[in-house]
């Protein structure tokens, strides 16, 4: 269930019209009393696994215009089993009058027992604005769910979905992409180990890491 929250938790409601889809829509926005506030809908589920990725997703719209450095966010966090946070991903939402869908990918790391979707208002400097969400959605992804949901965001209309393929030309596989969190259709997003040696005898092992993902590294005399 969704639970209203926040400074501006009060002017938080559920509308049955300027809806993207479905019957109903939830609705945020700013008073004139924040100078720095957020304020939204949030909602948490318990984890059936932790160490795949997740997607995040929601239709929005400013259903009044936002000013000022007023923003939108999309929040997903992951919390253990005491209720603390151990790791957030956020995007933030286009600013415009008509909807749009925004999505947010991001790994589960170890020992995360829940997720908490949040579609917020950042109100800033008593600014003022406000905010449609609509038909949000967050659930893990198998790697073929992984696959479809990155060619949607790229907006590749017949994409290559075969796991042994590299449709990026990168030169890593959309199997290894999706072990590593990176996008297999982008040649930009690609993780690859690169080994230098400072100094003597110091070696430097460095790549770049992907958010919930935890690393080993093996040494073989």
């Amino acid at each position: 269930a969704w639970e209203g929250f926040g400074t501006n938790s009060g002017s938080a409601g559920i509308v049955s019209s300027e809806t993207q889809s479905g019957t109903y829509s939830l609705r945020v926005a700013g008073s004139s009393t924040s100078s720095n506030s957020l304020s939204g809908w949030r909602q948490t589920v318990t984890l059936p696994t932790n160490g795949v990725p997740w997607l995040a997703e929601v239709w929005s719209r400013n259903s009044v215009p936002l000013s000022g450095s007023n923003r939108g966010l999309l929040r997903l966090e992951f919390l253990n089993a005491g209720g603390s946070v151990v790791l957030t991903g956020d995007t933030e939402l286009p600013k415009s009058s008509s909807f749009s869908k925004s999505r947010l990918f991001l790994r589960a790391p170890t020992g995360s027992t829940q997720a908490r979707l949040s579609l917020l208002l950042n109100q800033v400097a008593n600014a003022s604005g406000e905010l449609i969400f609509d038909s949000a959605d967050f659930r893990p992804l198998s790697s073929s769910d992984y696959l479809v949901a990155r060619a949607e965001s790229a907006g590749i209309a017949s994409p290559n979905l075969s796991l042994t393929a590299d449709p990026d030309g990168d030169g890593v596989s959309s199997a290894d992409e999706f072990t590593w969190g990176t996008d297999p259709y982008s040649s930009s997003s690609v993780t690859q180990a690169a080994l230098s040696s400072p100094s003597a005898n110091l070696f430097r092992l460095q790549w770049l890491a992907v958010p919930g993902v935890s690393y080993q590294i093996d040494r073989f005399d």
